[in-house]
């Protein structure tokens, strides 16, 4: 008698034990499968926002390209006489036979409305002595009027004889936040016309002295 009880005591916890060890490893498979489809599932947002992010980028820049300018620098820099051997070796200096305008800079503005009027950076056309001309997108090359310079500002605004040209809109810099991606166009390097960066806000309201 003791024996069968012994037997049904050894069924009935195997039984518990088989029961619970069952429904730990349920739970446990449970929840593994949920944080890896939540893995996957953040995986594939993360993905979707970056793939977004670069069109947004693409797009803006493309809506843009034709509004960004380059502004050329040029001015009269003096010719001299060539020397030869002679000349050389009796030290004669070299004499001024004229002038040529040659091109000493570059920089970059953007139209801001359709009759002609860009604006660019003070510091690109600084030098009163020299001559200005703005070059759009497609090749064209227009010359230009310095109409105004504000030096605390560094700011520019040229004017070009132009007609139906793509202006582009003006933002507010009072609804600028940390963080926020940014774009830039540009002639980089006085070289590379319509060059394209991106970078984010990294502080407001900061005094910088240059």
């Amino acid at each position: 008698m003791k024996k069968n009880t012994g037997i049904v005591i050894g069924i009935i916890f195997l039984l518990i034990f088989t029961s619970v060890t069952g429904f730990l490893g349920g739970f446990a498979g449970s929840f593994l499968f949920t944080n890896r489809v939540s893995t996957e599932t953040l995986a594939e947002e993360t993905q979707i926002k970056v793939v977004k992010e670069e069109s947004a980028i693409i797009s803006a820049v493309k809506k843009s390209t034709d509004s960004v300018v380059s502004v050329v620098i040029s001015k009269d820099i003096p010719v001299f006489e060539e020397l030869d051997f002679f000349d050389f070796w009796n030290y004669s200096p070299r004499k001024q036979i004229g002038t040529e305008e040659q091109e000493v800079g570059a920089g970059t503005g953007f139209v801001a409305s359709e009759d002609g009027l860009i604006i660019t950076n003070r510091h690109v056309v600084e030098d009163e002595d020299a001559s200005y001309t703005v070059i759009l997108n497609n090749g064209e090359k227009l010359e230009a009027k310095v109409l105004a310079k504000d030096t605390l500002l560094d700011i520019a605004f040229l004017k070009v004889d132009a007609e139906g040209l793509n202006p582009l809109p003006l933002g507010d810099s009072g609804s600028v936040q940390v963080g926020q991606t940014v774009i830039a166009i540009g002639n980089a390097l006085g070289e590379f016309s319509n060059s394209v960066s991106t970078g984010v806000i990294s502080g407001i309201g900061r005094s910088i002295t240059a």
